[in-house]
């Protein structure tokens, strides 16, 4: 977890910015449309484009099951759920307004909060007390990260700011802000966190 490897300052920093919608996520926002839309008929087109970071709008063709041989132009959008969450709710809506259809869809790091503590305590995530402990991702137990019990973790260069547990899902905060991961522990001394943007690194007990 490299985050936990810099510097209070620089984790504030990075936690007051809310994760890119990137091509992946588009990609894979598109993919969530495509199959939710499979029940209207045939889905020839998904097209979602990036309009702000908590936000995709775009349309999707779809060749109605009760009208063969036509095609009908939904007009689609998909927005963050929550200011920094990797949760989109997509709607789209069919030609001359009527009913929308949508759904939630986590595409970021193909992992859900309940997947992710499957392998270190089930559905609820892997318990706060096997959080406790210093944390390195650099195998260098010098430069740690503490979370302690009282809700409190101290940075390598000795920045303190509150840590939380819910779920799966850890949470650091301080005055600049706050940044979360999906955690999953490997063995009692390894976990593995997914940020938002999808991207995944370890840390090491020490």
């Amino acid at each position: 977890m490299k985050i936990l490897a810099v510097s209070l300052g620089g984790l504030l920093a990075l936690a007051a910015c809310t994760p890119a919608v990137d091509t992946q996520v588009i990609d894979q926002m598109e993919e969530a449309v495509r199959e939710g839309l499979a029940a209207q008929g045939n889905v020839k087109q998904v097209e979602l484009t990036r309009e702000s970071d908590d936000r995709m709008t775009g349309f999707a063709i779809v060749e109605p099951r009760d009208a063969p041989g036509t095609e009908a132009r939904f007009t689609c959008t998909a927005e963050r759920e929550g200011e920094t969450g990797s949760q989109f709710n997509w709607r789209c809506t069919p030609p001359g307004g009527g009913s929308e259809t949508g759904s939630a869809a986590q595409p970021a790091g193909g992992k859900d909060p309940q997947a992710a503590g499957a392998g270190g305590g089930g559905a609820a995530g892997p318990g706060r007390a096997a959080l406790v402990g210093r944390w390195t991702d650099t195998g260098d137990c010098g430069v740690v990260t503490l979370l302690g019990e009282d809700g409190v973790f101290i940075a390598p260069d000795g920045g303190r700011g509150d840590w939380t547990l819910e779920g799966s899902t850890l949470t650091l905060s301080g005055p600049g802000g706050s940044v979360s991961w999906e955690v999953f522990l490997d063995d009692p001394n390894t976990m593995t966190l997914t940020s938002a943007d999808g991207s995944t690194a370890q840390s090491t007990r020490c």
